[in-house]
């Protein structure tokens, strides 16, 4: 069952992107160490080739400072949501887990349907490549257990660059 912090961080996150996409198409990134395209999500979820048709991020500074970024399609609607610890401030390799506090460098992910929330017994890794205060780039792959019916979601080959506002 998803956690009630972890879901308002899911609709906090959708809502920010929704807003963020509402502006103006100069979002692509000028970082020339860019490996593919800016403004992308793309993995490949249980064999299938996915990709986004947007994404979206926030970078919170201060106290409760982290950094909250996702992948969607519109129809049917898919989400990849991931939120970073504000231990996380640079790039390198980091566990994927679901919504556990107890550790320090953590990296909240799961994929979400128009009918099921993977987000149980969550592994996996997520390699940032490149994180300021504007873009975050890097790869992913995690294996999670859906909800309510208790099937696998395999996602690999995952990439994403992605602005931050």
């Amino acid at each position: 069952m998803m956690k009630p912090v972890f879901q308002f961080s899911i609709v906090l996150l959708f809502v920010s992107a929704m807003l963020y996409g509402c502006k103006s198409d100069s979002t692509s990134s000028n970082n020339s160490s860019s490996t593919f395209a800016a403004s992308t999500m793309t993995a490949t979820i249980n064999g299938k080739a996915w990709k986004s048709d947007g994404v979206g991020g926030v970078r919170y500074a201060g106290p409760l400072s982290n950094l909250q970024f996702e992948g969607w399609v519109n129809t049917p609607f898919q989400q990849i949501p991931f939120g970073v610890s504000p231990t996380i401030t640079g790039p390198g390799t980091y566990a994927l887990v679901q919504n556990d506090q107890t550790s320090g460098n953590i990296v909240q992910v799961s994929y979400n349907t128009d009918t099921s929330s993977y987000s149980d017994n969550v592994t996996g890794s997520i390699t940032i490549t490149v994180l300021t205060n504007t873009n975050v780039q890097g790869t992913f792959n995690f294996r999670a257990i859906g909800e309510p019916y208790g099937d696998t979601v395999i996602v690999s080959n995952g990439q994403f660059n992605v602005p931050l506002s």
